[in-house]
């Protein structure tokens, strides 16, 4: 947990979740055997819509790989195949950030940076 936000697996794949789309878990009748549990009981409810794009212009390293963390996880809630990261062009950092995070997420197919220097990567989820 980091502030107002949680980390979370399901199905082998981390996400950062607001605090407040979190819900306790049923609780269960008192048992003399404990049942081993197939799932975990955490239960995430995602936002009615989620966007396309992310801009990261103007954010520090880590603030922008935080954003885009939560923003590839609700994309990937909304089964969006395909997103697109404006990091600008300046200095280099945000796109070299953001190409960083994109080779180690387990979910990512393939990622490009637009031609012609656009200051835009394209994610394929």
């Amino acid at each position: 947990m980091k502030e107002k936000e949680a980390m979370i697996s399901v199905d082998g794949m981390k996400m950062r979740v607001p605090l407040k789309e979190l819900r306790p878990a049923p609780l269960t009748p008192k048992i003399k055997k404990p049942k081993p549990k197939s799932g975990t009981g955490v239960k995430v409810e995602k936002s009615d819509r989620a966007s396309l794009h992310i801009k990261l212009l103007g954010m520090r390293a880590e603030e922008a790989e935080e954003a885009l963390d939560a923003f590839l996880s609700n994309a990937l809630l909304h089964g969006i195949g395909e997103v697109e990261i404006i990091h600008g062009t300046g200095t280099g950092v945000l796109a070299r950030v953001v190409s960083e995070y994109l080779k180690r997420h387990p979910r990512v197919k393939n990622f490009y940076r637009m031609p012609g220097n656009m200051g835009a990567t394209i994610a394929e989820l």
